[in-house]
């Protein structure tokens, strides 16, 4: 969940405030500076309930009567950002800098977005930027707090905000941020201590109400609808596969979402039609806990039921150079017309500090269908290389269940994650593998997803 940083009024916009107030003033008849300043404060109080059209709409009115830019740049910019729409903001914030080089809001608005964006070293490298200049600028310091838990960092995160607030204990942002920190090192004592007292500052900020469960930002996507198509091909003569599957996920609030899928896969000479639900809880907390059911009614080669039980453990924060290391247990049953077939792996995937990549090391056992234990292993690596293009490669040596039979196999993978637009993401996979004493079989898939 985006944090939304509370920008802080001047003297001289309470003033003109409290002097409407007093005097009843019409809109009409402020001041050009006044009008200016309403139009901030009524933004920030739709911003600050979640609701970014409208901010953004009075945003473009401020920013059109302002004579300096650079603030209602920076507050549109954000309100932008905070619809997903990253590129637009950042060429916003971007055309404002040529005109306000050095511009210390401006720089924080851009690494927020790139942060937004999983460019973390950038970002990082922007707010450190900041941070010299002014050692004692909290918004930097909130904003590098952040990107440490973007990084799965939180004991680094929880002292970094508990700085910020020993200096401004009524700092939301910072209090906030205590509470995410707190929930993912699984303290959750005291993240209520601290969601109660940003509670008491701002009771209705939708930072606030977005972690008690009560509310969801209004205009973040909260569904998502994703359309899947693979075809495969082998060395042999045997038919080609055609699968397809359509994907809905409802994410109900910042720690838990579902997910409804249905499957229709043609292969092997039949068709198997598969229904699929999943349910991502406790996302926010040190342990994170997911749980898929599979059922497939008059099953040939698809399992008929299957139960996948998933969590993962941050098991090292590392430091400065070295990354964070996170532990991923599964385990899955699943019944096909052959027999039961159980499977349990360990993945550990470690992010690096000093570029936006992660890599994977993941082990496995397989129990098939005749009782019989296959070992497997798996490596892989993972890239954001831009804000909009994420890569992947992958190779896994182990068991393999195809037609309901378990054999030996190797394979090798590669992807292309693309954001399209704000609302859209594509992505390709490619893999090959070889069956042990069978055929080669090669995958190409696509999948589009729209979020809304």
């Amino acid at each position: 969940m985006k944090i939304l940083t509370v920008k802080r009024l001047s003297a001289r916009f309470l003033y003109t405030v409290l002097l409407c107030c007093s005097f009843n003033t019409p809109a009409q008849d402020l001041q050009p500076q006044a009008d200016y300043d309403t139009l901030i404060q009524r933004a920030m109080e739709e911003r600050n309930q979640g609701y970014m059209s409208a901010a953004e709409e009075l945003l473009k009115q401020a920013y059109a009567a302002a004579d300096n830019k650079s603030e209602a740049a920076y507050l549109l910019g954000l309100v932008i950002a905070f619809q997903e729409r990253y590129g637009e903001s950042l060429a916003l914030i971007d055309a404002t800098l040529t005109q306000y080089p050095g511009d210390t809001n401006l720089l924080l608005a851009k690494a927020r977005v790139l942060s937004f964006q999983g460019l973390l070293t950038e970002a990082s490298e922007t707010s450190d930027s900041v941070i010299q200049n002014e050692p004692d600028n909290l918004d930097a310091r909130n904003l590098n707090a952040r990107i440490a838990l973007y990084q799965k960092r939180p004991e680094h995160a929880k002292s970094m905000f508990e700085d910020i607030i020993a200096n401004d204990p009524n700092n939301l942002e910072a209090l906030v941020g205590l509470f995410d920190a707190e929930s993912a090192m699984g303290q959750d004592d005291r993240a209520k201590l601290a969601i109660e007292k940003a509670q008491d500052i701002s009771p209705q900020h939708v930072d606030v109400l977005s972690r008690l469960g009560t509310q969801v930002q209004t205009t973040i996507p909260k569904n998502s609808l994703t359309l899947g198509y693979e075809r495969s091909t082998t060395d042999t003569r045997s038919p080609n596969w055609n699968d397809r599957f359509i994907e809905y996920r409802r994410q109900y609030n910042s720690n838990y979402a579902q997910t409804f899928r249905l499957s229709h896969n043609h292969r092997f000479g039949m068709n198997d039609t598969g229904v699929e639900t999943s349910l991502a809880m406790r996302q926010r907390s040190a342990s994170p806990i997911e749980v898929t059911l599979h059922y497939t009614p008059d099953a040939d080669f698809s399992a008929k039921t299957s139960v996948r039980a998933s969590t993962s453990l941050r098991i090292s924060e590392g430091n400065d150079r070295i990354g964070t290391t996170v532990l991923s247990p599964s385990i899955q049953s699943s019944r096909y017309t052959t027999g039961n077939i159980n499977r349990i792996g360990l993945d550990l995937d470690h992010y690096l500090r000093n570029i936006d990549a992660w890599f994977t090391i993941g082990f496995g056992v397989v129990k098939d269908e005749n009782d019989n234990r296959t070992n497997g292993w798996q490596v892989g690596s993972h890239w954001q290389y831009s804000a909009s293009t994420r890569v992947g490669v992958s190779y896994y040596q182990g068991a393999e269940t195809e037609n309901a039979k378990t054999q030996k196999s190797r394979a090798s993978a590669v992807y292309l994650n693309y954001r399209v637009s704000p609302a859209v993401d594509a992505r390709w996979d490619v893999s090959r593998s070889k069956r042990e004493s069978s055929y080669t079989r090669t995958n190409v898939s696509f999948t589009l997803q729209y979020r809304y």
